[in-house]
């Protein structure tokens, strides 16, 4: 066989496996759990050095924690090569083979691409699950994601990604976006598919969106619960409250949800047995913020409503591990 020939074999190969990771089936391992780790806020620019601190953690934090998925929670890439900065920071998951996804933050699409570009982007990058959203709802990027159990028999678990929106949509009421009525009760409809599917008894489930949710200041007060981890800053959710908490809350599948965009903040805290936590953030020194950059990893625990969860630093140091839902005083 002639080098040519083997070149396309082999790039064939690469297509194929690319094509197949990306419709790769989550599921819980052997011991019954499934480990997450969200990435946030890298503000990744090639042509910055700054930014390289970021690849390096993520790199670092890959070989030791091994997760089942990676979720990077919005304002990823900022560079006036958009393709070039995502395959940057996404390289070392695609090096360790492993499935991703993606919410959009409010800064992603502020510049450098529009929301459609961005997917395009992405799309075209292997082992990426995430989807643009196969119902039309406001914003880009508000999908569910499956996890199976260990025998590859039924569904255990769900992940929300949600398109948290930008900038506040009317003026006069605060900086950053809230969510649509639409999008709330896409989730409600999502939601009360995959109870039906389960007997009528919810699965447990996760979200991951960029904005806070306006209960995260609750969650941090909350004097019977103590949150864990810090918070070194205000809390930048949107003003106006569109009920996104309280349908979970009612629905009574969602564990957990996990935002970035506060840079120095960290806490997970509780309000009315739903976890609110952030990540914690991943970028270089080419950002505000004094914390040492990482992720927070969650673990998932098969057929409970509970699960695992801390934030792992560059360098290896841990920090607030924590089982949720968390304890009271």
């Amino acid at each position: 066989m002639s080098m040519k020939s083997l070149f396309l074999v082999g790039l064939t190969f690469i297509i194929l496996s690319g094509l197949q990771a990306q419709k790769k089936q989550l599921c819980f391992n052997a011991d019954g759990k499934f480990k997450i780790v969200q990435i946030t806020d890298t503000h990744y620019n090639h042509e910055n050095p700054k930014c390289d601190l970021a690849i390096q953690m993520i790199e670092q934090v890959l070989d030791v924690e091994k997760p089942d998925l990676v979720v990077f929670t919005g304002d990823i890439a900022m560079s006036s090569d958009m393709s070039l900065a995502w395959e940057k920071v996404t390289a070392p998951v695609v090096r360790h083979q492993i499935p991703w996804t993606f919410v959009l933050g409010n800064h992603d699409a502020e510049r450098w691409a529009t929301k459609e570009k961005i997917f395009d982007i992405i799309d075209e990058i292997p082992y990426c699950i995430a989807e643009r959203g196969k119902e039309k709802v406001s914003g880009m990027g508000n999908y569910v994601l499956p996890v199976w159990n260990k025998n590859n028999s039924k569904v255990a678990a769900l992940i929300y990604c949600l398109d948290s929106q930008e900038y506040a949509q009317k003026k006069g009421v605060g900086k950053y976006g809230w969510f649509a009525f639409d999008q709330i009760r896409w989730y409600q409809k999502m939601s009360d598919k995959w109870i039906k599917s389960n007997d009528d008894v919810p699965l447990p489930a996760l979200a991951y969106l960029h904005i806070p949710l306006p209960e995260y200041k609750a969650a941090w007060e909350n004097e019977t619960i103590k949150p864990v981890g810090v918070r070194d800053e205000k809390i930048c959710s949107p003003e106006l409250n569109t009920g996104m908490y309280a349908a979970m809350l009612l629905q009574g599948d969602v564990m957990g949800v996990f935002a970035g965009h506060d840079h120095v903040n960290d806490f997970v805290g509780d309000y009315n047995g739903i976890a609110l936590g952030y990540g914690r953030f991943s970028g270089g020194t080419n950002t505000y913020g004094n914390h040492t950059n990482g992720v927070r990893v969650v673990v998932l625990k098969q057929n409970q409503r509970k699960f695992d969860t801390w934030i792992r630093e560059k360098d290896g140091v841990v920090k607030y591990k924590t089982c949720c839902p968390l304890s009271k005083l």
